[in-house]
């Protein structure tokens, strides 16, 4: 639907005939009155108030919510900064700032 939408209105600009721009419009209208699946579910507060009853419900919308499902392991990086490391960054750029800023 947005593919057709988009090539009607492109078509319009194009030649700027008013039976294009009539039917980039009709087809914008359409467009828009159809609910996306966005707004026919249910938002995150109402469904949780919903299925907060049950602990596997409210797991698997949680789940969701936080797209959980969609980050594999490979896609996790681990991090293996420790406190040192932090100490040592700051450092560094704190150095960087003062000599960045020495001539002012």
């Amino acid at each position: 639907m947005r593919r057709n939408c988009r090539s009607l209105e492109r078509r319009y600009r194009r030649t700027f005939d008013p039976a294009d721009e009539a039917a980039d419009v009709a087809a914008g209208r359409e467009k828009n009155t159809v609910p996306s699946s966005r707004r026919r579910r249910a938002t995150g507060s109402e469904r949780i108030n919903t299925d907060g009853g049950s602990p596997t419900k409210l797991w698997r919308l949680l789940t969701e919510l936080l797209r959980r499902d969609e980050r594999t392991a490979d896609a996790i990086k681990p991090t293996c900064n420790d406190a040192d490391d932090l100490l040592y960054f700051y450092e560094d750029k704190v150095k960087a700032v003062h000599a960045s800023t020495e001539s002012y």
